[in-house]
Protein backbone atom coordinates (compact mmCIF):
# COMPACT_ATOMS: atom_id res chain seq x y z
CA UNK A 1 0.00 0.00 0.00
CA UNK A 2 2.88 2.41 0.68
CA UNK A 3 4.80 1.53 -2.39
CA UNK A 4 1.53 2.01 -4.37
CA UNK A 5 1.35 5.69 -2.66
CA UNK A 6 5.21 6.44 -3.32
CA UNK A 7 4.75 5.30 -7.05
CA UNK A 8 1.22 7.50 -7.37
CA UNK A 9 3.17 10.70 -5.69
CA UNK A 10 5.70 9.96 -8.44
CA UNK A 11 3.65 10.12 -11.28
CA UNK A 12 0.96 12.82 -10.46
CA UNK A 13 0.92 16.30 -11.83
CA UNK A 14 3.78 18.46 -10.70
CA UNK A 15 4.97 21.30 -12.16
CA UNK A 16 2.89 21.46 -15.17
CA UNK A 17 4.28 17.72 -16.09
CA UNK A 18 2.98 13.79 -15.34
CA UNK A 19 3.79 10.42 -16.01
CA UNK A 20 2.07 7.91 -17.61
CA UNK A 21 1.53 4.67 -15.78
CA UNK A 22 1.24 3.01 -19.40
CA UNK A 23 4.24 4.32 -20.94
CA UNK A 24 5.85 6.10 -18.08
CA UNK A 25 6.84 8.99 -20.00
CA UNK A 26 6.90 12.24 -17.95
CA UNK A 27 4.57 14.77 -20.29
CA UNK A 28 2.90 18.27 -19.99
CA UNK A 29 -0.26 17.51 -18.24
CA UNK A 30 -2.01 19.03 -21.29
CA UNK A 31 -1.51 15.77 -22.70
CA UNK A 32 -3.94 14.00 -20.60
CA UNK A 33 -7.18 13.63 -20.24
CA UNK A 34 -8.87 15.35 -16.97
CA UNK A 35 -10.69 12.78 -14.36
CA UNK A 36 -12.13 14.73 -11.43
CA UNK A 37 -11.57 10.95 -9.52
CA UNK A 38 -8.01 11.92 -9.69
CA UNK A 39 -6.75 13.75 -6.36
CA UNK A 40 -4.07 15.79 -9.42
CA UNK A 41 -7.33 16.19 -11.51
CA UNK A 42 -5.91 14.15 -14.24
CA UNK A 43 -6.24 10.95 -15.88
CA UNK A 44 -3.49 7.83 -15.00
CA UNK A 45 -2.88 7.28 -19.22
CA UNK A 46 -1.94 9.77 -21.30
CA UNK A 47 -3.97 10.91 -24.44
CA UNK A 48 -1.76 8.74 -26.70
CA UNK A 49 -1.91 5.55 -24.56
CA UNK A 50 -5.55 5.99 -24.17
CA UNK A 51 -6.06 6.21 -27.78
CA UNK A 52 -3.83 3.07 -28.56
CA UNK A 53 -5.98 1.31 -26.48
CA UNK A 54 -9.19 2.54 -27.89
CA UNK A 55 -8.15 1.08 -31.35
CA UNK A 56 -7.46 -2.23 -30.08
CA UNK A 57 -10.59 -2.59 -28.09
CA UNK A 58 -12.51 -1.13 -31.38
CA UNK A 59 -10.27 -4.00 -33.72
CA UNK A 60 -11.03 -6.98 -31.53
CA UNK A 61 -14.02 -6.16 -29.35
CA UNK A 62 -17.72 -6.51 -31.69
CA UNK A 63 -19.68 -5.43 -28.95
CA UNK A 64 -17.72 -2.00 -28.26
CA UNK A 65 -17.43 -1.82 -32.21
CA UNK A 66 -20.85 -1.80 -32.01
CA UNK A 67 -21.01 0.50 -29.93
CA UNK A 68 -18.98 2.93 -30.75
CA UNK A 69 -20.75 3.01 -34.20
CA UNK A 70 -24.37 3.32 -32.82
CA UNK A 71 -22.67 6.29 -30.80
CA UNK A 72 -21.38 7.81 -34.05
CA UNK A 73 -24.74 7.53 -36.07
CA UNK A 74 -26.68 8.76 -33.03
CA UNK A 75 -24.07 11.93 -32.71
CA UNK A 76 -24.52 12.53 -36.31
CA UNK A 77 -28.04 12.38 -36.18
CA UNK A 78 -28.61 15.08 -33.51
CA UNK A 79 -26.08 17.37 -34.93
CA UNK A 80 -26.85 17.27 -38.42
CA UNK A 81 -26.60 21.13 -38.81
CA UNK A 82 -23.23 21.36 -37.61
CA UNK A 83 -22.09 18.22 -39.73
CA UNK A 84 -23.48 20.04 -43.12
CA UNK A 85 -21.95 22.96 -41.88
CA UNK A 86 -18.50 21.49 -41.74
CA UNK A 87 -18.92 19.69 -45.01
CA UNK A 88 -19.82 22.53 -47.13
CA UNK A 89 -17.00 23.71 -45.36
CA UNK A 90 -14.39 21.31 -46.63
CA UNK A 91 -15.82 21.12 -49.90
CA UNK A 92 -15.57 25.04 -50.26
CA UNK A 93 -12.11 25.22 -49.47
CA UNK A 94 -11.11 21.71 -51.58
CA UNK A 95 -12.89 23.48 -54.28
CA UNK A 96 -11.02 26.75 -53.93
CA UNK A 97 -7.70 24.79 -53.53
CA UNK A 98 -7.78 21.79 -55.70
CA UNK A 99 -9.28 21.41 -59.89
CA UNK A 100 -9.30 17.93 -59.65
CA UNK A 101 -11.41 17.49 -56.54
CA UNK A 102 -13.83 19.55 -58.81
CA UNK A 103 -13.23 17.45 -61.91
CA UNK A 104 -13.77 14.26 -59.80
CA UNK A 105 -16.85 15.34 -57.68
CA UNK A 106 -18.58 16.24 -61.15
CA UNK A 107 -17.78 13.44 -63.17
CA UNK A 108 -18.92 11.11 -60.19
CA UNK A 109 -22.46 12.96 -59.89
CA UNK A 110 -22.76 12.48 -63.92
CA UNK A 111 -21.95 8.79 -63.19
CA UNK A 112 -24.73 8.42 -60.73
CA UNK A 113 -27.22 10.21 -62.34
CA UNK A 114 -26.83 8.21 -65.73
CA UNK A 115 -26.88 5.23 -63.35
CA UNK A 116 -30.30 6.47 -62.05
CA UNK A 117 -32.56 8.25 -64.32
CA UNK A 118 -35.30 7.86 -61.81
CA UNK A 119 -32.62 10.24 -59.55
CA UNK A 120 -32.29 12.42 -62.31
CA UNK A 121 -36.02 13.37 -62.75
CA UNK A 122 -36.47 13.82 -59.19
CA UNK A 123 -33.44 16.00 -59.27
CA UNK A 124 -35.19 18.20 -62.16
CA UNK A 125 -38.76 18.15 -60.41
CA UNK A 126 -36.87 19.68 -56.98
CA UNK A 127 -35.39 21.89 -58.91
CA UNK A 128 -38.32 23.15 -60.48
CA UNK A 129 -40.42 23.76 -57.19
CA UNK A 130 -37.34 25.79 -56.32
CA UNK A 131 -37.23 28.09 -58.67
CA UNK A 132 -41.23 28.38 -58.50
CA UNK A 133 -41.08 29.02 -54.68
CA UNK A 134 -37.66 31.04 -54.96
CA UNK A 135 -36.63 31.47 -58.08
CA UNK A 136 -37.51 35.75 -59.16
CA UNK A 137 -35.59 36.52 -55.70
CA UNK A 138 -32.55 34.14 -56.39
CA UNK A 139 -32.83 35.51 -60.42
CA UNK A 140 -32.41 39.04 -58.94
CA UNK A 141 -30.15 38.50 -56.80
CA UNK A 142 -27.78 36.62 -59.30
CA UNK A 143 -28.12 39.40 -61.87
CA UNK A 144 -26.85 41.94 -59.12
CA UNK A 145 -23.76 39.77 -58.29
CA UNK A 146 -23.37 39.76 -62.19
CA UNK A 147 -23.18 43.48 -62.83
CA UNK A 148 -21.32 44.23 -59.85
CA UNK A 149 -18.80 41.31 -61.29
CA UNK A 150 -19.12 42.73 -64.17
CA UNK A 151 -18.61 46.22 -63.65
CA UNK A 152 -15.15 45.15 -61.53
CA UNK A 153 -13.90 41.89 -62.90
CA UNK A 154 -12.30 42.99 -66.58
CA UNK A 155 -11.93 39.00 -67.11
CA UNK A 156 -15.28 38.87 -66.88
CA UNK A 157 -16.13 41.48 -69.13
CA UNK A 158 -14.21 40.16 -71.67
CA UNK A 159 -15.67 36.64 -71.69
CA UNK A 160 -19.20 37.98 -71.50
CA UNK A 161 -18.42 40.27 -74.64
CA UNK A 162 -16.77 37.26 -76.21
CA UNK A 163 -19.90 35.53 -75.44
CA UNK A 164 -22.44 38.15 -76.69
CA UNK A 165 -20.16 38.72 -79.87
CA UNK A 166 -20.26 34.83 -80.79
CA UNK A 167 -23.78 34.99 -80.82
CA UNK A 168 -23.92 37.92 -82.70
CA UNK A 169 -21.83 36.66 -85.54
CA UNK A 170 -24.11 33.44 -86.01
CA UNK A 171 -27.30 34.93 -86.16
CA UNK A 172 -25.85 37.25 -89.12
CA UNK A 173 -24.41 34.34 -90.48
CA UNK A 174 -27.85 32.70 -90.83
CA UNK A 175 -31.47 32.49 -90.73
CA UNK A 176 -33.17 35.36 -88.50
CA UNK A 177 -36.38 35.45 -90.19
CA UNK A 178 -38.70 34.98 -86.96
CA UNK A 179 -41.02 37.28 -86.53
CA UNK A 180 -42.86 38.58 -83.28
CA UNK A 181 -46.24 36.82 -84.56
CA UNK A 182 -44.87 33.83 -85.16
CA UNK A 183 -43.36 33.42 -81.66
CA UNK A 184 -46.50 34.46 -80.18
CA UNK A 185 -48.25 31.90 -82.57
CA UNK A 186 -45.26 29.13 -81.33
CA UNK A 187 -46.29 30.11 -77.31
CA UNK A 188 -50.07 29.43 -78.46
CA UNK A 189 -49.65 26.48 -79.89
CA UNK A 190 -47.88 25.06 -77.11
CA UNK A 191 -50.16 26.42 -74.50
CA UNK A 192 -47.64 28.36 -72.79
CA UNK A 193 -45.75 25.44 -71.51
CA UNK A 194 -42.12 24.28 -71.83
CA UNK A 195 -41.51 21.97 -74.34
CA UNK A 196 -38.94 20.20 -71.84
CA UNK A 197 -40.69 19.81 -68.53
CA UNK A 198 -44.36 20.74 -69.34
CA UNK A 199 -44.45 23.60 -66.84
CA UNK A 200 -46.05 27.55 -67.01
CA UNK A 201 -42.83 29.62 -66.48
CA UNK A 202 -43.03 33.16 -65.46
CA UNK A 203 -41.05 34.35 -67.85
CA UNK A 204 -40.90 32.34 -70.96
CA UNK A 205 -37.68 32.33 -73.22
CA UNK A 206 -36.63 31.67 -76.92
CA UNK A 207 -34.66 28.33 -77.17
CA UNK A 208 -33.04 27.46 -80.35
CA UNK A 209 -33.62 23.27 -80.90
CA UNK A 210 -30.24 23.20 -83.21
CA UNK A 211 -27.80 25.44 -81.17
CA UNK A 212 -26.56 29.10 -83.31
CA UNK A 213 -23.42 28.10 -82.53
CA UNK A 214 -23.78 24.85 -84.31
CA UNK A 215 -25.35 26.36 -87.42
CA UNK A 216 -29.18 26.61 -86.27
CA UNK A 217 -31.19 29.00 -87.11
CA UNK A 218 -33.25 31.73 -85.30
CA UNK A 219 -36.30 31.45 -87.63
CA UNK A 220 -39.89 30.26 -86.98
CA UNK A 221 -38.80 26.09 -87.48
CA UNK A 222 -35.81 25.95 -84.78
CA UNK A 223 -37.20 28.02 -81.91
CA UNK A 224 -39.58 26.35 -79.10
CA UNK A 225 -40.87 27.75 -75.69
CA UNK A 226 -38.41 26.96 -72.93
CA UNK A 227 -38.42 27.75 -69.39
CA UNK A 228 -35.32 29.14 -67.81
CA UNK A 229 -33.95 26.37 -65.98
CA UNK A 230 -34.36 24.04 -68.83
CA UNK A 231 -33.19 26.30 -71.58
CA UNK A 232 -29.74 26.85 -68.93
CA UNK A 233 -29.49 23.01 -68.91
CA UNK A 234 -29.54 22.80 -72.07
CA UNK A 235 -27.18 25.75 -72.86
CA UNK A 236 -25.79 24.64 -76.56
CA UNK A 237 -26.28 21.26 -76.69
CA UNK A 238 -28.80 18.85 -78.41
CA UNK A 239 -31.39 17.42 -76.76
CA UNK A 240 -31.20 14.15 -77.27
CA UNK A 241 -27.04 14.48 -75.63
CA UNK A 242 -28.55 16.01 -72.08
CA UNK A 243 -31.79 13.11 -72.35
CA UNK A 244 -34.20 15.95 -72.80
CA UNK A 245 -37.16 15.21 -74.79
CA UNK A 246 -37.39 16.15 -78.27
CA UNK A 247 -39.70 19.29 -79.00
CA UNK A 248 -42.70 18.64 -81.80
CA UNK A 249 -41.37 21.90 -84.10
CA UNK A 250 -44.11 24.40 -85.26
CA UNK A 251 -44.83 24.18 -89.18
CA UNK A 252 -46.35 27.06 -90.27
CA UNK A 253 -46.83 26.21 -93.72
CA UNK A 254 -50.01 23.80 -92.46
CA UNK A 255 -51.58 26.75 -90.27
Amino acid sequence: MVKQRETYKKRSAKDGYKTCSKCEENKAVSEFHKSKANADGYNYYCKQCVKNYSKWKYANDPDYRAKIKNYNKQWVIDNRAHVNARAREYAAKRRATDPEYVERHRMYDRRALDRNPERRERNRIKSKEWYFEQGVAYKQKYNEQRRHRYANDPEFKQRVYVSILKRQRAMRGGDISLTGEQWETIIEQHEGRCVYCGCIPQVMTVDHVVPLSKGGAHNAYNVVPSCSSCNSSKNSKMPEKLQMKIPVLTDFEEL
